[in-house]
């Protein structure tokens, strides 16, 4: 068993409606933002009641290269990234917001998302994976919106991707306590170390987790 992963929360391209007035923000202690694509911008902050806001905007995550602003952190072992999805504004097309376990920072490696689609009147949960270097991402037919299970439509909701071994699962939840895996159980190799965090992709969003 391998000790670590890329862990993340992948805001791809989706914004959250944090109300007129915000806490005083500072820059999220302990993690680090990364851009993928030349054409991407963002920025990620947490309020005084912990709230995240992480704002991205730049091409889709999609194929074969990967765009997205993403906040993460490097995670050694088993574990799982879990964040609460509080509001999202409608968004370009392919909007959207979630979690995401990812094998390194280059461009493009393994990894499995798990996102909340904001774009279009079309929401719910879709879930992708890309299980070997240079591949185009898979689509989770079970969390997709072309026939498989979306999950819900209403925010806010939870959000969750666990590691055992080379497995993942994601997983949605209404309260935090009770999880409903909503993809298959996919299975691929990653180094000793990921990266989790909060991303976004094809237009600006925020996120607040």
């Amino acid at each position: 068993m391998r000790p670590a992963r890329v862990f993340g929360l992948l805001a791809a391209v989706g914004a959250l409606v944090l109300g007129l007035s915000l806490p005083a923000r500072a820059q999220i202690p302990g993690w680090e933002t990364k851009a993928f694509g030349d054409d991407t911008q963002g920025s990620a902050t947490v309020d005084a009641n912990g709230v995240w806001t992480v704002k991205g905007q730049s091409a889709d995550l999609w194929a074969r290269d990967d765009h997205f602003f993403t906040v993460y952190k490097l995670h050694p072992g088993d574990g799982s990234v879990t964040t609460r999805l509080l509001t999202a504004e409608e968004g370009a097309e392919w909007s959207r917001i979630g979690v995401i376990m990812r094998d390194d920072l280059e461009n493009p490696a393994p990894q499995t998302f798990q996102l909340y689609r904001t774009n279009g009147g079309v929401h719910g949960i879709e879930a992708g994976y890309r299980g070997v270097t240079g591949d185009a991402i898979a689509k989770d037919q079970k969390a997709g919106n072309d026939g498989g299970r979306r999950g819900t439509d209403a925010l806010p909701v939870w959000f969750k991707i666990e590691r055992r071994g080379d497995r993942f699962v994601g997983y949605l939840s209404e309260n935090g306590a009770f999880w409903i895996p909503v993809t298959r159980s996919h299975q691929f190799s990653m180094k000793t170390k990921s990266s989790p965090g909060c991303s976004s992709t094809p237009t600006t969003r925020r996120i607040a987790c």
